[in-house]
């Protein structure tokens, strides 16, 4: 009743995506129930679109927090060499020292802002999954509610189908009664008049045939 009485608002736009976005809904690629009601074959091409677009930032985030991961473990290998390569002096050896300490001091500013990218783009995918999310239960929602409509005619019809048919038994159990009672009461009369072996003769001669 309430999003019919929201659609009446929206004169005629159904969209309820603002309402999802407000409430804590689960994922619905990973929620076995919305899997079970929208198999494949029956989505709609704009849903499996959605459904499309929340996986792929379900990837990404995922991706995201293995790059943070991997970035930050070469970070802390290469802070470890720069400890282990602090002392250098004016010899060959101590210049290549040098060398990799200045290398490895590049690479970690470089890995510096390489992880604040990544982390910053892992704050905003939660809030994008969400929107994709809410965006998904919304075309969901519409789907489930044509069905209901759909479900709810039908049921309405079979109700009065089953009752037109209770009516229609009635009524045939009650000419079945009508039948056997005249059935019952031509038979005791004949017998009465005609007698026993008779009607057995002519139970034998007529009956057999019909």
């Amino acid at each position: 009743m309430f999003l019919r009485k929201f659609n009446l608002g929206n004169e005629g736009n159904i969209d309820f995506t603002e309402i999802f976005r407000n409430k804590k809904i689960p994922i619905l690629t990973l929620d076995e129930r919305w899997l079970a009601l929208f198999p494949e074959q029956e989505m709609t091409s704009g849903m499996k679109q959605l459904r499309d677009k929340v996986n792929t930032l379900l990837k990404k985030q995922g991706k995201t927090v293995d790059d943070i991961k991997n970035l930050k473990r070469v970070k802390k290998t290469l802070m470890q060499e720069i400890v282990e390569n602090m002392e250098i002096d004016d010899s060959f050896l101590g210049k290549i020292k040098g060398k990799k300490l200045e290398k490895n001091q590049k690479l970690i500013l470089d890995i510096k802002d390489e992880l604040i990218e990544r982390e910053d783009q892992l704050a905003e995918l939660p809030y994008e999954i969400r929107n994709a999310n809410a965006e998904l239960m919304n075309a969901s929602a519409i789907i489930c509610y044509n069905k209901l409509e759909n479900n709810n005619k039908q049921v309405k019809q079979l109700e009065e189908n089953i009752a037109n048919m209770r009516i229609q038994l009635k009524e045939m159990i009650l000419k079945k009664q009508d039948l056997e009672t005249e059935t019952n009461e031509i038979y005791t009369y004949m017998h009465d008049v005609l007698g026993a072996k008779t009607m057995e003769f002519l139970d034998d001669r007529i009956l057999k045939d019909t």
